[in-house]
């Protein structure tokens, strides 16, 4: 069976946000390391919290990790990454919402209480990176869910089956077939059955440089780019906009004709142009309110 476009978007994207995550674990490390220090004012000294921080120290390189992996596994076909993707993506829900929860009852509240009347400048700051935090919280929970979602397709589930297919049934020496002899003469040779031909999928013969850069299919190629560029504060919210229309411009053309390729690449661009967009647009949100209110 010919591997699903879903695993291999979601392969690109895991190693993509896994590296991203890679990265900002000193900022997340250095962040909880100086509320449960005691030097961040509007941290709070609440049991629950600085339990819940530690539980998160620990949690974010494994999460990281299993992202990552589970990307590179998803791209190779193997069951146990969809499996990790799974795992990563019910822990991912479950701690995002636990701590949206969190932060909005001993970090964003308290904050906002303490800051209520205040209208300098450095308050309307505090202000907006509370509530950013807990819309950040929430939209965060958008790409795990869609993970989820997809990696329990139909469709996915029968590729890994067919992958697998010697691991998913069970071992049973009676089920070996046993050749009756067609032939009395007991020293001649036994007969073999045909062995399966298996033939090329169509479009195999189009070259490399076609798969990666889909020249043919301008929408997709221009919607990978700009859901990477997507990410960029701000900037990314008409990006991300772009991202999403061209892409959904570049699967249409797929359907169409798969001889254009880029299907991987138009839903790359339009999940991160979603995703990057849908965080911009609340940030600039925030950013008006936080304007309106001085």
């Amino acid at each position: 069976m010919q591997r699903p476009a879903s695993v291999i978007v979601f392969g690109v994207l895991n190693i993509a946000f896994g590296i991203l995550g890679l990265f900002s674990l000193p900022i997340v490390f250095h962040a909880t390391l100086t509320g449960l220090n005691g030097q961040n004012p509007f941290f709070g000294d609440s049991a629950v919290l600085r339990i819940w921080s530690i539980i998160s120290l620990v949690l974010s390189p494994l999460t990281v990790i299993a992202l990552f992996a589970s990307g590179i596994g998803l791209l190779k076909m193997r069951a146990w990454a969809r499996n990790l993707a799974l795992i990563y993506a019910a822990v991912a829900i479950v701690t995002s919402l636990i701590g949206v929860v969190v932060t909005w009852q001993y970090i964003t509240q308290p904050m906002l209480e303490q800051l209520e009347g205040d209208d300098s400048g450095q308050a309307m700051g505090a202000k907006i990176g509370a509530i950013g935090s807990v819309v950040g919280g929430l939209l965060g929970m958008a790409y795990p869910v869609l993970l989820w979602f997809f990696m329990s397709r139909p469709r996915v589930l029968a590729a890994f089956a067919a992958q697998n297919p010697i691991a998913d049934a069970p071992f049973n020496a009676g089920d070996i077939p046993r050749n009756e002899p067609t032939n009395p003469n007991p020293f001649s040779a036994p007969t073999t059955a045909e062995l399966p031909v298996w033939s090329a999928e169509p479009g195999d013969s189009s070259s490399i440089t076609e798969t990666f850069i889909p020249s043919k299919n301008g929408p997709a190629l221009a919607s990978y780019y700009l859901g990477i560029f997507s990410l960029f504060p701000c900037l990314g919210f008409p990006l991300g906009v772009a991202a999403v229309y061209f892409g959904i411009q570049g699967i249409r053309r797929v359907r169409k004709n798969p001889e254009v390729r880029g299907g991987i690449h138009a839903w790359v661009g339009t999940i991160c142009g979603a995703l990057f967009g849908l965080f911009n647009l609340a940030l600039i949100t925030l950013m008006i309110i936080g304007l309106t209110m001085r």
